[in-house]
């Protein structure tokens, strides 16, 4: 085999390679693309990434004109506040709780059981009105293993 025919098939091989590097920074980009936009990323970002995602890379923008980032560009992000946080820690924890308590014990779910029984079809139910009662077994429940705790 000539010189000139293994240099070809060697350069065909990599040149396949490129192709699917190529492709995978454009998923990439694709994805990044999205996640901009979730998170409200300037325009600009979002012009080079669809760039990217199309292999049109800096078409529009170049990627040296990208940063740096005023926080001022950006748009409203949905931030939560400390006492949501907290508030979704705590009723993680007394879930979590009544989940554990059900398996150690054959009744610590029975105030759960007495608010299914009061709702027992909660398809198409009013959400707050069964998550009130839900919370209230809970407490109810909490109170009394803690008084039987103290005796």
């Amino acid at each position: 085999m000539s010189a000139i025919a293994t240099t070809i098939r060697q350069l065909s091989g990599r040149l396949a390679l490129l192709r699917a590097e190529r492709e995978r920074y454009q998923a990439l980009c694709a994805a990044a693309y999205q996640l901009a936009g979730t998170v409200n990323a300037p325009v600009r970002f979002l012009d080079a990434l669809a760039d990217g995602a199309n292999g049109e890379i800096e078409a529009r923008q170049k990627t040296g004109d990208l940063l740096p980032v005023d926080p001022k560009e950006t748009g409203a992000f949905p931030a939560w506040s400390d006492a949501e946080v907290e508030g979704w820690k705590r009723d993680a924890e007394r879930y979590r709780w009544l989940r554990d308590e059900d398996r150690d014990t054959p009744n610590g779910m029975r105030e759960l059981y007495a608010v299914q029984l009061r709702f027992p079809h909660t398809e198409g139910m009013d959400n707050d009105l069964f998550d009130t009662a839900l919370d209230a077994a809970i407490e109810a429940a909490l109170a009394q293993q803690q008084g039987e705790n103290h005796e």
